[in-house]
């Protein structure tokens, strides 16, 4: 807290939060000051502080050419100007004591749709941490899975993750399913990481029978685990052949539809940039001077021909770096995509 006082009389108080900072009290009060008064216009001739800052003569230098004047640093031991910086110090103490209040509250907070999906469900701790499944194909070509992650109910889009399924040939959803799951989860066992409260697989029995599988084969089974069918939206569980009578109007079931639904959006997204790059490959290397670095580049920062298609060729050069007269082919090759 920066409290400044006129007259012997406080004006204003002000504080400032600091992030990622060592314990050197010294190196603190350093930040401190270069934080507060580098975009500061109001620097006073002299500074009270409680410890002496590392790279003093440097900070004073610095506050000295700023204000066009002398500036000097006090450490009051005794008498009023100790009292102030007392009074500074009791002003940091009750801030950092609500922050901490605050921070708690919010720790603590439980979403109403989770305490109810933790009944819904039965399940013995709260879904704070969900991971949804899904599959994408077309016509059993470029098979792709998605997963999503919901952090207090919230999506976390940084951690969602995109895969190309390695071990299925043709239409096969149950070993898709399967390879995804056991993939997903022997990494984090691998590497230590945070397993998911409860998983949410897009289908029904059959899904889940094999997302459950791959999770017997990583003995990781002890995870709650459901599937979540379209047709009917029915709930299923291990260990039963019959959906869960869950109310349609639970803001548990709501949740799990919300976070279906994202898994399908996200797995039918990566699934169409996949059939663009392969299907439109060709036509774009038709192009003179146009060659496969310049086509992987385009490819990764444009999801399909209708993204390009509606694009200027500015947009492309800068994202990509492609020519001018390069990048108006290639717009000029979508929309002719986009009219077949």
């Amino acid at each position: 807290v920066v409290i400044r006082i006129r007259n012997g009389r406080i004006f204003s108080r002000e504080k400032i939060y600091l992030n990622n900072i060592n314990s050197n009290i010294n190196d603190v009060m350093k930040s401190i000051l270069i934080r507060f008064y580098l975009n500061s216009e109001s620097i006073p001739k002299e500074i009270s502080l409680q410890v002496k800052p590392t790279d003093e003569k440097n900070i004073i230098r610095f506050l000295k050419l700023k204000k066009k004047t002398k500036v000097n640093f006090i450490y009051p031991k005794i008498g009023e100007k100790s009292k102030e910086l007392r009074i500074s110090y009791q002003n940091a103490k009750l801030l950092l004591g609500e922050w901490i209040i605050k921070k708690n509250k919010y720790n603590n907070f439980v979403p109403n749709t989770l305490s109810r999906l933790k009944e819904d469900l039965r399940l013995k701790n709260l879904p704070k941490l969900i991971e949804a499944f899904d599959i994408s194909h077309l016509s059993g070509s470029d098979t792709v899975a998605s997963m999503v992650c919901f952090i207090d109910s919230k999506p976390k889009k940084n951690k969602y993750r995109k895969y190309n399924i390695k071990s299925v040939n043709g239409i096969d959803d149950f070993l898709s399913i399967y390879e995804v799951v056991y993939r997903r989860y022997d990494r984090l066992k691998q590497n230590n990481e945070v397993m998911p409260d409860l998983i949410l697989i897009d289908g029904g029995k059959g899904q889940l029978k094999y997302a459950l599988k791959a999770l017997k084969e990583l003995s990781l089974d002890d995870i709650p685990i459901v599937g979540l069918a379209k047709r009917l939206e029915e709930i299923f569980i291990p260990g039963s052949s019959e959906p869960q009578t869950i109310s349609k109007q639970s803001p548990g079931l709501i949740l799990l539809r919300r976070i279906r639904d994202e898994a399908h959006r996200f797995a039918i997204t990566f699934q169409r940039s996949k059939r663009f790059k392969t299907k439109n490959k060709s036509i774009y290397l038709q192009i003179n001077g146009f060659g496969e670095k310049r086509l992987k580049v385009l490819m990764e920062n444009f999801e399909g021909y209708k993204v390009i298609a509606d694009s200027t060729p500015e947009e492309i050069k800068i994202k990509t770096k492609i020519p001018l007269k390069l990048a108006e082919k290639v717009i000029e090759i979508s929309r002719s995509l986009l009219k077949k």
